[in-house]
């Protein structure tokens, strides 16, 4: 029946019918596609978990950092698959230049890699202080729940660094700046596939804060990859921002209470 039903609307766009209509149905098809495959990916972890309990395995037994590190894994792998599964079987067929990986980083996506991250500083900065004048009991400094907490030995900080700054930075790009917004531009004008990852960015990484930085973050990134055709500029701000946020919260917490003396 879903196979009937987004045959119909991409018939309607190929002929050209009610433009604006079919271009917003596809749209919607992409973004629907997207959080079936998000919370899909989850809730099937959840069953796993809770048919592994009922196994009698005791996955509290695990160290939970490392546990934390193999779901964002395998999280990560299940979304994209499945996501890439529904647009090649519901909307259209992919090509390796709609997910962004195209050729190998330059020069070029580093040198914007360093303008577009202060760029997204400004913006970030901008955003959080407008929230918090307008939004009463807006809390600018709530902490971010990243998956990992007190890493006492080396293997769980080599964990948490993979993860947070190689791993979520390659998959996240890949995912809403690849996958993404590369589908929803070949319907959408550009401004609105950017406006519409960037919310859903922002929506995924959980408090208001966070969304904002999150939202400005996917602002700079999605220009970057519209104008360039590749997610490697994102990448390398990605794992900038993740690597500042790993030295924050992991090597020097007290870093940012002791400036200013």
């Amino acid at each position: 029946m879903l196979q009937n039903y987004s045959n119909k609307i991409l018939s309607i766009v190929k002929k050209g019918q009610d433009s604006k209509r079919s271009e917003f149905l596809v749209g919607f098809l992409i973004v629907a596609g997207f959080f079936v495959s998000f919370y899909g990916s989850q809730f099937a972890l959840f069953v796993i978990f809770q048919v592994a309990r009922l196994a009698g395995l005791n996955l509290d037994a695990y160290n939970q950092n490392v546990t934390s590190a193999i779901l964002a894994f395998i999280l990560y792998i299940l979304t994209a698959l499945l996501f890439v599964y529904l647009l090649n079987r519901f909307v259209f067929k992919l090509k390796r230049s709609d997910v962004g990986l195209i050729g190998l980083p330059t020069w070029k996506d580093i040198g914007l890699a360093a303008v577009g991250f202060i760029v997204y500083m400004v913006l970030s900065a901008g955003l959080t202080s407008l929230a918090a004048a307008l939004i009463p009991g807006f809390n600018a400094t709530e902490d971010q729940n990243v998956g990992f907490a007190n890493l006492n030995y080396t293997f769980e900080f080599v964990m948490a660094f993979f993860t947070l700054i190689i791993l979520a930075p390659i998959a996240e790009e890949a995912l809403f700046r690849g996958l993404l917004l590369g589908s929803l531009v070949k319907t959408l004008k550009p401004w609105i596939s950017i406006i519409i990852v960037s919310l859903i960015f922002g929506y995924v990484h959980g408090s208001l804060n966070v969304g904002i930085d999150t939202f400005a973050l996917s602002i700079i990134l999605s220009v970057i990859r519209i104008n360039t055709g590749t997610i490697w500029s994102g990448i390398v701000i990605h794992m900038s921002k993740n690597t500042i946020a790993f030295y924050l919260l992991f090597i020097n917490p007290s870093f940012l209470t002791t400036l200013g003396g």
